[in-house]
């Protein structure tokens, strides 16, 4: 007896709940011959508890979708007015059955089904950026801080041409074809005009540095200087050329306020060091 093809048969057995369904309706003998199992292997997993085994596949499926939901909470929240939210997941859960997976390929798994879920069924559209928003704004949170970007000014010092500023990172610039955070700020409404009414907008997503498991929001257009802090690590005299000299003080006070604000760092040059 090679207990291989035994195994071989429990990881399936807890992974798929299809399998599980053939194998409770037909029998054991019915897969036996896909899985190698010979007579004693039979006779072992017919002595077994399949039952309990069952029971613990459950428990991965309650798993797996506890974390999902913490990473996609408000596409959740609305769906379960469209949907049976048992019956989607468990479809999930079928259409990706090799069970408990990394963070990163289950979440874009997760997206991707999701997303076909919602057109397949023609749910409103709004879903899908909804949870494309949970998506990246997930990613984001869970990314660590990047201590390259540490250091700044000191309480009594201020913002000098010579100083490096960047956005800090992990951010990213998403694009949306519905208001999501004027979606999220409504209660729940099947006639809120904002679930149909296209409104597209960018949302400039980044790490709360403040508070390092969390990200902050805002839309990309209320963001100064967003455009140029993009393309990288610069010196504020470089970031001023791109400007009229008589709009230097606003440029200057645009950068101390994002600055406040927890969005770009601040840093001396190296030579300064």
């Amino acid at each position: 007896m090679a207990l291989k093809e035994v195994q071989h048969f429990l990881t399936q057995y807890i992974r798929d709940s299809r399998f599980r369904e053939t194998v409770a309706g037909s029998g054991i003998a019915s897969v036996a011959a896909h899985y190698n199992l010979n007579g004693d292997d039979q006779k072992l997993l017919e002595e077994m508890e399949l039952s309990y085994v069952a029971r613990e596949a459950e428990g991965v499926l309650v798993e797996r979708l506890e974390k999902r939901e913490g990473e996609f909470r408000e596409f959740f929240d609305h769906l379960a007015n469209y949907t049976s939210i048992e019956h989607f997941f468990r479809l999930y859960d079928q259409a990706y059955s090799k069970g408990l997976m990394t963070r990163p390929v289950e979440m874009d798994c997760f997206l991707s089904f999701a997303t076909g879920f919602v057109v397949e069924n023609q749910l409103p559209p709004y879903l899908v950026d909804l949870a494309r928003f949970n998506y990246h704004y997930t990613q984001i949170s869970i990314t660590p801080i990047e201590n390259g970007e540490a250091g700044g000014l000191r309480p009594d010092e201020e913002l000098r041409l010579y100083h490096l500023v960047q956005l800090k990172s992990p951010y990213r610039i998403v694009n949306f074809r519905y208001d999501i955070p004027g979606i999220l700020r409504s209660e729940f409404d099947f006639n809120n005009p904002l679930y149909f009414q296209e409104a597209p907008i960018s949302l400039f997503i980044q790490k709360d540095w403040d508070k390092p498991t969390t990200t902050q929001i805002h839309y990309a257009g209320d963001v100064p200087l967003l455009n140029e802090l993009t393309r990288g690590e610069t010196s504020v005299n470089e970031l001023l050329a791109c400007y009229g000299v008589q709009q230097y003080g606003q440029v200057l006070n645009m950068l101390s306020s994002l600055y406040q604000r927890n969005i770009i760092s601040v840093k001396l040059p190296k030579h300064f060091l």
